[in-house]
């Protein structure tokens, strides 16, 4: 299995024979709405999202 690291620690890119997994943290505008879109695009390509952690706190324009 290879693994490559784009900006660390954002993004991880393990790959082997059957599949490519990336795990990536995104920083996105705190409100309602903005997840989905995020959600829209990876299904459009095709990209399956096999879990997800997120933390927002209510006073930050931003969530991680």
């Amino acid at each position: 299995m290879e693994k490559y690291r784009i900006n660390q620690p954002i993004m991880e890119i393990l790959k082997d024979e059957k599949k490519n997994t990336l795990f990536v943290a995104l920083i996105l505008l705190n409100k309602p709405g903005v997840l989905r879109q995020v959600a829209e695009i990876f299904a459009k390509h095709n990209v399956n999202i096999l879990s997800g952690i997120h933390y927002g706190s209510a006073d930050k324009k931003e969530s991680i």
